[in-house]
């Protein structure tokens, strides 16, 4: 056959590689399949506390010093012995000497009283060996709550014996205003000498700490 026949087909490509290929048939994707996922949310670090970080609150649990229990006890000793010794004396006034009425208070009196006598000798002891005892912060809250407790007794008192008072004046009263004295009188020597005890003290332990 001819090279030049004209009836021969030719191709410009000598390449056969690079001759067209026949169309290949491709699916659509699935839509499902190629929708992009959402991102995951990014979890930060949680924080971790440092010990040596000094800015994070550090819990105090509050206790007794080592002389403050024993300031606790004699405290409370006080307390019930200068109630044993108020409810015998009015027991006394009001009521006569009846037995009955004073077996409760003379039974506390006889067990406050020698426990409060021993605390309050050898803490004073320890004071007097130690100064520093004096403004220990166990011994003023017990020392500031006794205060308080005797001022509240004494202005209460004050406050019964002048409405009683009021009430004798205007003759609305049948109580006798000399035992109503005698009252105010036992609840002001005991509370009220509490109350000036532990107030000079304190202040003379603040004194001398200045």
């Amino acid at each position: 056959m001819p090279p030049n026949d004209p009836y021969q087909p030719t191709s410009s490509v000598s390449d056969p590689s690079l001759a067209p290929q026949p169309h290949q048939f491709q699916a659509a994707p699935n839509p499902e399949w190629s929708a992009p996922l959402p991102p995951e949310p990014v979890k930060e670090p949680e924080p971790r506390l440092s010990t040596s970080d000094t800015s994070l609150p550090v819990p105090v649990v509050k206790v007794l010093s080592v002389h403050g229990v024993e300031y606790a006890m004699m405290t409370i000793a006080l307390w019930v012995t200068a109630a044993a010794m108020a409810w015998a004396l009015l027991n006394l006034i009001n009521s006569g000497t009846s037995f009955d009425l004073l077996i409760v208070p003379v039974s506390a009196l006889i067990t406050s009283l020698p426990i409060f006598g021993l605390l309050f000798i050898r803490l004073r002891s320890a004071e007097l060996s130690n100064p520093s005892l004096r403004i220990d912060p166990s011994k003023r809250r017990w020392s500031q709550t006794t205060q308080l407790l005797a001022f509240v007794t004494c202005l209460v008192n004050l406050s019964v014996f002048a409405y009683i008072a009021l009430q004798k004046v205007s003759g609305n009263s049948d109580t006798s205003i000399g035992k109503t004295i005698a009252d105010l009188l036992v609840i002001l020597v005991i509370a009220g000498g509490i109350l000036a005890y532990y107030w000079f003290d304190e202040h003379r332990g603040l004194k001398g700490k200045n």
